[in-house]
């Protein structure tokens, strides 16, 4: 029975951000390619955006997943490793910084290592 939810919960949550992320991609490549908004413009649009990863899908079942663990890797990269560089900048350029955060370098090295730990276990 767990097994069962488990799986339905991973699929509403693979068909949700699919969803979410194509209708957004959907008025993106209409604006973009300025395909008119009539039912023909419409499924011009439908087809670039929904048929590449409905294809792929069809051929790499677990694809998504997969996909989804790559892009978890520029979430390491954008939420940890560049803010550790952007606060080492501004503490080399103003010593006495706006803000103070206890811990110190000390917790921003911890804050490198445990994500470049992370991405090398994604690896």
């Amino acid at each position: 029975m767990i097994s069962l939810l488990l799986n339905l919960f991973s699929n509403f949550a693979i068909i949700t951000s699919f969803l979410g992320v194509g209708l957004g991609l959907f008025d993106f490549i209409a604006d973009k390619f300025s395909f008119p908004d009539d039912p023909k413009g419409r499924f011009i649009s439908a087809c670039i955006t929904f048929l590449p990863p409905g294809i792929a899908s069809f051929f790499f079942p677990n694809g998504f997943i997969t996909a989804i663990g790559f892009a978890g890797l520029v979430v390491i990269f954008g939420f940890y490793i560049a803010p550790f560089f952007m606060i080492k900048k501004v503490r080399s350029t103003m010593p006495e910084g706006i803000y103070k955060v206890s811990g110190g370098n000390s917790l921003l090295l911890f804050f490198l290592l445990s994500s470049l730990l992370v991405g090398a276990v994604k690896f």
